[in-house]
C-alpha cells in the first residue's frame, strides 16, 4: 500500500503550524536588570535609604500581563488578572510603557488599604515603583534587557 501526500494534506499540516506559530507568539517574556534606589517611609516617621540590584520579570500573555521582581527589599509580584481582594486595577499600558495600577482592601487582620503603582518605560528602562501601605515604599532606578543567550559555561 503506498501513501500519496495530495494538497490538502500539505495545506492542512500548513496551517496547523501557522495557527502553533499565532498561539505561541501572543506570549512575551521580557527580564530586566534594574539598579534601583528604595526610600521606605514608616508611620513613625522614620525614613530609610537603600540601593539594590533587582531582576525584574515581566510576562504578556494574551490580554494578560504579569510583573514581579525578586528584590530583597523590593520585592513584588502584580498581574492584571483581578483577584478578590483588588478593589481596582488599573492597566494603562502600551507600546511605550508598562503600567499597572492596583488598589486592594484592608485584610480582617486591620491592615489598612493598599495600593501598588509600577511604570517602566520601554524606550528609556527607567522604572518608578510605589507600594502604600502600612509604610509607603518607593523605588526609581533604569533597567536594562537581561540577555538570557549569554551563557558563563
Amino acid at each position: 500500500m503506498t501513501v500519496k501526500r495530495t494538497p490538502n494534506s500539505l495545506s492542512i499540516a500548513s496551517v496547523l503550524f501557522l495557527l502553533l506559530l499565532a498561539t505561541g507568539a501572543q506570549a512575551e517574556k521580557l527580564k530586566l536588570v534594574c539598579n534601583v534606589d528604595i526610600e521606605t517611609n514608616y508611620s513613625t516617621g522614620n525614613t530609610t535609604k537603600g540601593k539594590e540590584k533587582i531582576q525584574v520579570d515581566i510576562e504578556l500573555v494574551k490580554n494578560q500581563m504579569f510583573i514581579s521582581t525578586n528584590g530583597v527589599d523590593i520585592g513584588f509580584s502584580m498581574s492584571t488578572t483581578q483577584t478578590d481582594s483588588d478593589t481596582e486595577k488599573m492597566n494603562s499600558s502600551d507600546a511605550d510603557m508598562f503600567e499597572l495600577s492596583i488598589n486592594r482592601g484592608a485584610k480582617p487582620e486591620s491592615e489598612v488599604e493598599r495600593s501598588e503603582y509600577v511604570k517602566i518605560d520601554r524606550n528609556s528602562g527607567i522604572l518608578f515603583y510605589r507600594y502604600i501601605g502600612k509604610l509607603t515604599k518607593t523605588a526609581t532606578g533604569s533597567c536594562t534587557k537581561l540577555d538570557q543567550k549569554k551563557r558563563m559555561f
